[in-house]
């Protein structure tokens, strides 16, 4: 019996909530082919490191391996393998791989992303999102009365929660992960006009669906929904983006071909990326690092600090562009 076959069939129970969908996005799908008995430590261990080579993160890969020991232990005791794989996997230094974890926007695809969003239903919203610097799921759970016009501030107070429970999504406002993630995120210069967009979109589409718009009980509040009245969760929101990068292909292929070069590549684009582009340019427009401490909700200064590195890597990229500095000046 293969690996994908024995989860699936035998531990379903076990493979319902995103939590456990992690090990299917990990795990399984890397190994998930092999026989159930011919899974060695090494196996897991070079999946481990493949896994975080690809860019999954530090947690997300732990997690998805706490699942698949549960699952062996199950075959464990069901005599279907002599041993636990699972066990005394060893992760390497975080700073080997950490900066492949975070996702930041260049600025020319930057620019591309928002030519593209330009005019489409969920284009305000990623500004707000680029500008912001919150979590998808603070985006998700922001309900209007959080939006204070008067005092020129996003009061974070809600985060929307998305599960799947044997095979039945739920949805539900709970508070925000951490006391540092209560806080309030100031309006800048065009945060105000941006608001205004999807109050009128949301309104044109409630009176277009009528009864069946669907954002009503704790979700009729929501700054954000989709074109039919439901709350955005990162799988809404991921879906979209997907079409948003296919389109961002297509637009720099067009460019290129115009500006007679060859077309750059364009990378995956998921939710969090967005996060990081905002607290990168935070740093990029000056801004003190207690400041984008507080705005981006980070618990611990240094997470703040580490967008440092990226800049660097970043600036000395360009510097290594110049070359010679007096060359080819005249």
């Amino acid at each position: 019996i293969s690996v994908s076959a024995f989860l699936l069939n035998r531990s379903s129970d076990l493979l319902v909530n995103s939590t456990d969908r992690k090990c299917r996005n990990t795990f399984i799908s890397t190994l998930g082919d092999k026989k159930l008995k011919c899974i060695t430590q090494g196996d897991i261990q070079i999946a481990t490191y493949n896994l975080l080579e690809k860019g999954f993160s530090d947690k997300y890969v732990r997690e998805g391996l706490g699942i698949l020991k549960s699952c062996f232990e199950i075959a464990l005791v069901n005599r279907l393998v002599d041993l636990n794989p699972c066990v005394c996997i060893a992760f390497p230094n975080k700073n080997e791989y950490q900066s492949k974890d975070v996702r930041v926007l260049d600025n020319w695809e930057l620019n591309l992303f928002l030519q593209v969003c330009k005019g489409t239903y969920y284009d305000e919203m990623y500004q707000i999102m680029i500008s912001s610097g919150m979590r998808i799921g603070e985006v998700g759970g922001l309900q209007w009365n959080d939006v204070d016009f008067a005092n020129q501030v996003i009061k974070i107070r809600h985060s929307l929660i998305t599960d799947y429970y044997k095979g039945k999504k739920i949805q539900k406002l709970t508070t925000p992960k951490t006391a540092n993630s209560y806080r309030e995120i100031p309006f800048f210069g065009e945060t105000a006009n941006l608001f205004m967009s999807p109050k009128k979109k949301q309104d044109e589409r409630r009176r277009v669906m009528g009864e069946r718009w669907r954002s009503d009980g704790e979700f009729g509040n929501l700054v954000f929904t989709t074109i039919y009245g439901s709350p955005i969760n990162k799988y809404v929101v991921q879906n979209d983006l997907n079409k948003v990068v296919n389109n961002m292909i297509v637009l720099e292929k067009l460019n290129s071909d115009k500006e007679n070069r060859l077309p750059r590549n364009v990378e995956h684009i998921h939710p969090h990326a967005l996060r990081h582009t905002a607290c990168s340019i935070f740093f990029m427009k000056g801004m003190d690092p207690v400041v984008i401490q507080r705005i981006m909700g980070h618990a611990n200064y240094s997470t703040t600090l580490g967008y440092t590195h990226l800049l660097e890597k970043k600036r000395s990229a360009e510097i290594g562009k110049v070359g010679n500095f007096f060359e080819n000046i005249s």
